[in-house]
């Protein structure tokens, strides 16, 4: 097969981000070892993540069949606020800024 034999050149190069690619297009009909695809999309959010590349990892991983794979998306999500008033980081729960005394409204919600 064509498709089997190009996802295993690239998969030799070591090119998660090609394989990967390819995979999300194939979907269901990918003819390689589910177990490879999984790694490559492992492999692929995990380069995207040490690149700082947020969006295009979401993108990839609500675009990822696998439920391994898409529950990364729902692990290790920090949000760092600082106050709106001195700009100071918000160290502490709470709606009040623990070094100017302001308070202020969650930023997220």
């Amino acid at each position: 097969a064509p498709v089997k034999s190009l996802l295993g050149y690239y998969a030799a190069k070591g090119d998660v981000q090609t394989c990967a690619t390819i995979a999300l297009v194939l979907g269901n009909k990918n003819p390689m070892d589910m177990g490879l695809v999984r790694q490559w999309f492992h492999s692929y959010v995990d380069l995207l993540h040490r690149m700082q590349m947020w969006n295009a990892s979401t993108e990839i991983l609500r675009g990822c069949t696998f439920l391994s794979v898409r529950a990364l998306n729902k692990t290790s999500t920090t949000i760092h606020m600082n106050c709106g008033h001195c700009l100071k980081p918000l160290i502490k729960a709470g709606w009040m800024c623990e070094h100017c005394k302001q308070m202020f409204a969650c930023a997220v919600c």
